[in-house]
């Protein structure tokens, strides 16, 4: 039953985002706490008990639900839906003559505190709206039902820009997750759709991409091992999941040792290695990606260490290992 009562509301025909329909009023009991003083008492018996409330993204202890009260100060403690109380309920054969009680609506430690005047029960009325409720929360109240075996929600972060690749049922809810996804996701400013496959759109492996939600801005700034990066998330190539791998491969490299990045792109591998002082010749053929990483070479104090090239990678591997090599040992 909590479950239910805790459920964002549904509304299967949304395709405008209306954040004023995800209100909800809860009818709860609290245990009012007249003395601020025996507020910790009472919620941690009643925490024991687990006659206080316990759900996700919220307390247990509110401002009293009289509006004089509350202003003085007093405080009560959310009790969990209870069972309603039934007079008697006919065991399960109806000819055994045995009558069975329904449990009570708290645990006795609520009816001690109630007898020795601790707390009062009150009636109390939850409002939770849109900000309670989770990106998967809202998003599974809009989907239709038959759909719900995958709600859309991976995407890859780089900077500001959340990166999605909807499957093809979802696209005609679109923008409804991107601009949930934004509410939901403090760091999102953006999210953008690909629409075709990496390498499809040109040599250089960018993507052609429809905003979904928030400004058409991929200017990001992302840190990764220590280093910071700034570019143009529609004019170059960057993969955060490769994170790991870059870790791993540099580090197997050695301080004073010399390697050639071929197609070093805004030099996630180069710009680590040169924080290692490792000698580094990295290239990439993409104009934006050799600016990129000429900003992150200064940006991240590495000059010494890395040597940017914009050259194509047959002509690059060709020229740079005896370029290297005669640098390295002078």
């Amino acid at each position: 039953m909590a479950d239910e009562m805790f459920r964002a509301p549904v509304n299967r025909s949304m395709r405008t985002l209306d954040r004023n329909s995800f209100r909800k009023v809860i009818p709860l009991h609290a245990a009012r706490v007249p003395e601020n003083k025996n507020i910790s008492k009472v919620r941690s018996e009643l925490e024991r008990s687990k006659d206080a409330l316990h759900q996700d993204r919220l307390g247990s202890v509110f401002p009293d639900p009289d509006r004089d009260r509350a202003k003085s100060g007093t405080k009560c403690v959310l009790l969990r839906p209870g069972r309603r109380k039934e007079a008697t309920e006919t065991g399960d054969n109806p000819h055994d003559g045995a009558e069975v009680t329904s449990p009570p609506l708290y645990s006795s430690v609520l009816d001690a505190l109630l007898e020795q005047n601790i707390i009062d029960l009150v009636p109390y009325s939850l409002y939770l709206d849109y900000s309670y409720w989770t990106y998967h929360d809202i998003i599974s109240a809009i989907l239709p039902e038959d759909e719900l075996g995958e709600v859309p929600s991976g995407f890859s972060q780089v900077g500001h820009v959340a990166h999605l690749n909807l499957r093809d049922e979802y696209l005609k809810y679109k923008h409804l997750v991107g601009e949930v996804l934004i509410d939901k996701n403090p760091g999102v400013r953006t999210v953008i759709n690909k629409i075709d496959d990496v390498g499809e759109e040109n040599a250089f492996r960018t993507f052609r991409y429809e905003v979904l939600a928030g400004p058409d801005d991929l200017n990001v700034e992302i840190s990764e091992e220590g280093c910071t990066f700034k570019f143009d998330y529609s004019k170059v190539y960057w993969n955060s999941r490769l994170n790991t791998e870059h870790r791993r491969l540099v580090s197997t490299f050695k301080e004073g040792e010399a390697i050639c990045d071929v197609m070093a792109g805004i030099g996630p591998f180069a710009i680590p290695a040169g924080r290692k002082n490792i000698f580094v010749w990295a290239n990439d053929l993409n104009p934006d990606s050799y600016t990129s990483l000429q900003d992150a070479i200064k940006r991240n104090k590495v000059t010494s260490y890395v040597q940017p090239f914009n050259e194509d990678g047959r002509s690059f591997i060709q020229d740079s290992a005896a370029s290297l090599l005669t640098t390295t040992q002078t």
